[in-house]
């Protein structure tokens, strides 16, 4: 990873999750601790596993909102999704590699009237998936295991 990537990640970390947990979350990578912690990212307290991927996604999803569409984007979907439902139809977005959740948290915040199909097939991943999305209600994301692709 280069210098400039490694920068980028730390800054969309402390962008995400603040940098007094941030220095914590690099420290505890640093020293090869790899149980997960609690973080607060906006309105949700997220597990992140310090020595996996988390810190990176994190980063790109929350810090860097490198999901977001833009405005306008946003709003023209969410007005489609509407109408959808008023058409008795149910909008549907599926995150087909979810890992530990970041993204379909944030897709069912950008987009509430959709239910968010959550794919992961990492065991590790998905228990902290479930816990990730533990507590954001019955509907909006529906989680699903050990699916085979491929």
């Amino acid at each position: 990873m280069s210098y400039y990537s490694k920068l980028y990640h730390i800054d969309g970390l402390v962008r995400a999750i603040g940098w007094k947990k941030s220095v914590s979350v690099l420290l505890r990578r640093a020293l090869g601790i790899g149980s997960a912690m609690k973080v607060r990212c906006g309105n949700h307290e997220l597990l992140i596993r310090p020595t996996d991927s988390d810190l990176f996604v994190i980063s790109q999803v929350f810090g860097h909102c490198e999901y977001e569409i833009g405005k306008a984007g946003q709003s023209a979907l969410n007005r489609l999704a509407t109408a959808w439902r008023q058409r008795g139809f149910i909008p549907v977005v599926v995150d087909a590699g979810a890992n530990v959740g970041y993204s379909p948290i944030f897709l069912r915040d950008q987009y509430p009237d959709a239910i968010v199909i959550a794919i992961e097939p990492d065991r590790q991943a998905y228990e902290v998936l479930i816990s990730n999305c533990d507590g954001l209600g019955s509907g909006p994301i529906k989680l699903l295991a050990e699916i085979a692709i491929g």
